[in-house]
């Protein structure tokens, strides 16, 4: 599996978390906001994908490191 590069923009009013330090459980992820998303962390994201497939209109997104 390789990587892409996807433009993600939060939608007004977005949600943003991030996976606890040594956690990958939903259950325990804390409030963040796009500012804290580091280089190498994986992000998923909840909303509507582009007709093309190369950007992202994010409700929620979860970031961490793995």
């Amino acid at each position: 599996m390789g990587s892409s590069n996807i433009v993600v923009t939060p939608k007004d009013g977005a949600i943003f978390k991030r996976y606890a330090p040594n956690s990958i459980r939903y259950s325990e992820t804390v409030p963040s906001s796009v500012s804290n998303i580091q280089a190498g962390d994986m992000v998923r994201a909840l909303g509507d994908r582009s007709a093309d497939g190369l950007s992202f209109a994010a409700e929620e997104g979860v970031t961490g490191g793995f």
